[in-house]
């Protein structure tokens, strides 16, 4: 992950939702102290401060992480289905796969 990835995506998601740091702040609950650092020191944010700030951005924390273009596209089933796949080992995920080639044409 780039170093300022949290700074350009939290820049990003104010600008698509017409904040400021100060209307994040306040909608948020997280001090603009701790805005400020994220911003001109580059700090990371904890969990919960993250959590905060993406609940005033009407986002999930995953989404923070995604491709913008893939935020609203993954859903809850995805993520269900791609954790049961995961588990796979390889051998059933090359099945899996030649069978989902198989239903889909």
């Amino acid at each position: 992950m780039d170093e300022k990835f949290i700074l350009t995506r939290l820049r990003e998601l104010c600008k698509q939702n017409h904040y400021s740091m100060y209307l994040l702040s306040k909608k948020s609950g997280v001090p603009l102290s701790t805005l400020s650092g994220i911003c001109t020191k580059n700090r990371y944010p904890s969990i919960p401060t993250l959590y905060k700030l993406c609940t005033a951005l009407n986002i999930s924390i995953s989404d923070f992480f995604l491709e913008p273009d893939l935020v609203g596209i993954i859903t809850q089933d995805d993520i269900h289905l791609l954790s049961k796949v995961h588990s796979l080992t390889l051998a059933k995920r090359q099945f899996l796969n030649a069978y989902l080639d198989a239903l889909l044409q």
